[in-house]
Formats: C-alpha cells, sequence, structure tokens
C-alpha cells in the first residue's frame, strides 16, 4: 500500500438500541437496506471514490460485521481489516486504538450505517486544499428535525454547535454527517487511549491550538437509520427479500421484509418489519411492528407484545 493512498474506516462498534429487538440479533450496520447490508453500501460508495484499504472497528454482534461486509469483499482491490473493541471506545477512541495503522497518511471515516450520495472525491479535495487537520462533512436539514447542528463561517471554519431546540425560524440549519477526513497531523491533538468522543475530545484540542476545523457542506442525499420508523420509511413503500416467501393472499404493504422470512397465507401486514427466517402464520394481522422470533431476543424485559412464538415492537 503506498503511503499517500487514502485509507478507509467504518465505524461499525455501537449498540443500535433504538432499532430493538431487531439490534438483538444484527449490529445496526448489518441491517439489511434493499438487499444489500448498509456496511456493505457504504463500502461500495467508498470503493466508487478510490478507498481500497478499509479497516472496521467491531463491538455489538461483531460476527454480524464479518457476514454483511462479504459482498464488499469482492469489490476489486479492496482489503479489510476489523479491529474488535472488547469495551466500546467512541469515535475518537477509535482512531487512538488504530493510531499505527491509520496514522500515516489520509483518512477518510465514515458511519456504517447510513446511505448516502455525498461525492467523496470533491470533500476529498476540499479537504486537501484547506490544509485543515479535519474536514467534518455537513447536509442541511430544512425540516429542522432534532439533531444538533452545525455553526461554520462562510470560508468553512468551524464557529461551533447549536442545539435543535435553539434554532431560529429563518435559520437554515446543516447537521454533521458523520463524514470526516483526516490529515496527518490530526493524529497530534488525540486524547489518551480509553473512550473518548472527536466532537467533544478532539475538536476542541485543535482549536485551542490555533487551528481551523474545515466544513464541507454538501447537497446530496445523506439518510440514516436511527430509528424503526426511520429505518422502515426511507425503503420508500417498503421491500420484501428475494429469498423471502409471502403466501397465498398475503399483503405486504409499506413493509420490510428481511431473508428467509415466511408470510403465512392470507397475513395482512401494514408498516412492520419481519427479522430474518421469521414465520409469521395465516391470516395474522399486524400494523407497525417489528416481528421476530423471541427466542431469539435477548432483552424480553423491554415493552412489546407476544403472538405466540412470536415478538412484536412497535416501529416508532
Amino acid at each position: 500500500m503506498s503511503a499517500h493512498r487514502t485509507k478507509g474506516f467504518l465505524l461499525a462498534a455501537g449498540f443500535g438500541t433504538r432499532l430493538w429487538p431487531l439490534s438483538d440479533v444484527r449490529a445496526k450496520p448489518a441491517f439489511p437496506f434493499r438487499g444489500k447490508a448498509l456496511i456493505a453500501h457504504v463500502a461500495a460508495h467508498m470503493h466508487a471514490h478510490g478507498i481500497r484499504d478499509f479497516w472496521v472497528n467491531t463491538h455489538h454482534l461483531p460476527t454480524s460485521i464479518d457476514v454483511a461486509l462479504q459482498p464488499a469483499r469482492a469489490l476489486p482491490g479492496a482489503s479489510f481489516t476489523l479491529a474488535h473493541e472488547p469495551e466500546i471506545l467512541g469515535t475518537s477512541g477509535a482512531i487512538v486504538n488504530l493510531r499505527d495503522a491509520l496514522g500515516d497518511g489520509e483518512v477518510l471515516i465514515m458511519n456504517a450505517k447510513v446511505v448516502t450520495q455525498i461525492d467523496l472525491s470533491a470533500v476529498m479535495a476540499a479537504h486537501r486544499a484547506s490544509e485543515a487537520p479535519v474536514t467534518m462533512v455537513c447536509v442541511p436539514n430544512p425540516k429542522k428535525e432534532r439533531f444538533t447542528h452545525v455553526a461554520f463561517a462562510k470560508d468553512g471554519t468551524l464557529e461551533g454547535f447549536v442545539s435543535g431546540d435553539k434554532l431560529g425560524p429563518v435559520d437554515k440549519p446543516y447537521v454533521f454527517t458523520g463524514i470526516q477526513v483526516l490529515s496527518p497531523s490530526f493524529f497530534d491533538f488525540l486524547p489518551p487511549p480509553g473512550f473518548s468522543d472527536t466532537i467533544k475530545d478532539v475538536y476542541p484540542r485543535i482549536q485551542s491550538a490555533g487551528r481551523r476545523i474545515h466544513v464541507f457542506a454538501a447537497n446530496e442525499s445523506w439518510n440514516e437509520f436511527s430509528t424503526l420508523a426511520r429505518y422502515r420509511d426511507l425503503h420508500d413503500g417498503g421491500f420484501v427479500d428475494a429469498s423471502a416467501t409471502i403466501g397465498k393472499g398475503a399483503r405486504t404493504d409499506g413493509s420490510v421484509v428481511w431473508e428467509r422470512a415466511q408470510i403465512g397465507d392470507g397475513a395482512m401486514l401494514k408498516g412492520c418489519i419481519v427479522a430474518d427466517g421469521t414465520v409469521v402464520p395465516p391470516r395474522t394481522t399486524l400494523e407497525n411492528v417489528a416481528i421476530i422470533d423471541a427466542a431469539r431476543v435477548k432483552n424480553l424485559e423491554k415493552a412489546a407484545t407476544r403472538l405466540g412464538p412470536l415478538l412484536c415492537a412497535p416501529v416508532a
């Protein structure tokens, strides 16, 4: 690997607690999106912009991440190194953990739980022109959803962060996508090993040293899957995996049906998410729930409804 080639780092260690009960069987980046895992979509997008050498951090259900990466491993010239975190390290703690592997060149970081069309080549070019230790990529939030918003100057210098409930009526907010490009100088500002957060623990060090944090404002699509409802709705009308079986007269209106699920004759599902291998009995009627075999779920104390062997949790 040449020293100047940009490396890719996929953040895949989160718990995905808001995606329960499905997050009890797969890490969030391993969730399927239109027939391919989220992490495989992200890796393919990075690969299309020249990334060949990937590092992936894992913590929760690491085997599901390894399996989900199989399509990405077939990308020409791609290599993947998994770094398991027995104790979760946070967004910058994960970078500290891989300092020796990543710290000698440019690094493109992405969350492995998004789908986006952001022009990563343009992002990397802008980063190099900025001469900043780090570039953070932001996108507009015209609906003013309750994210933390990013304030930056006309020249792209980060000024700070604004809580969503403090936005004025004429503000045009931007949100951080989790996409960053790091220069080798970024590694000079990392905290000691252990849990740490890039925004809280690294950015202030950079600014205190008189260096700028560069903001790249993108306008292409960017979608994150933080809740079951968002995950379902971003399938735009639903999706049934090719390996699923839909019985005679059954309907899956606006639902997402994972691999090898079986929907019984006459079943009526609306706005549901059906986990892989789940068998929905004939003539079952369900709406706006995630459906999974209860035997696969560990945290049964959470609010949910039992339907025979199935667990049904609200999609919210």
